[in-house]
């Protein structure tokens, strides 16, 4: 497998784990990805990464689970003040944090979605989400 098949292979997953993680916990998510590398990535999981490599991959989220009651916090709090509610919707959209200079500054991450994948569904509507004017 060439490295270009690797990383659209690694690619085809993390987009699926977006799409899988809207209605499932981050650990199922975790499981989803590593239930992966069991196709097409399972010889370069098992030939070509170190012990540390895959323990780094795999610890990767245990590590954070600070930010992630942070965020749960934060998730509440937004759905109590009525900025966001949840949904069962099949076009429910990624939610993400992230943490800049600015963040840091104020102690809490800010809550961003990504609607790409809405606007290429509804490209043929001129004003695609989201849109002030």
């Amino acid at each position: 497998m060439t490295e270009h098949q690797i990383l659209r292979k690694t690619h085809e997953m993390s987009m699926a784990a977006s799409a899988y993680r809207a209605k499932h916990s981050e650990a199922q998510t975790v499981k989803l990805l590593i239930a992966g590398f069991t196709g097409s990535l399972k010889g370069w999981w098992d030939n070509y990464l170190t012990q540390d490599q895959r323990s780094y991959i795999l610890n990767l989220r245990a590590a954070n689970s600070n930010k992630l009651k942070v965020k749960y916090k934060l998730s509440k709090a937004y759905i109590f003040k009525k900025l966001i509610r949840p949904s069962k919707s099949p076009w429910s959209c990624a939610a993400f944090y992230v943490q800049n200079a600015s963040e840091i500054e104020r102690g809490e991450p800010m809550m961003v979605i990504n609607y790409k994948p809405l606007n290429k569904v509804l490209k043929w509507i001129r004003y695609p989400l989201p849109n002030k004017s």
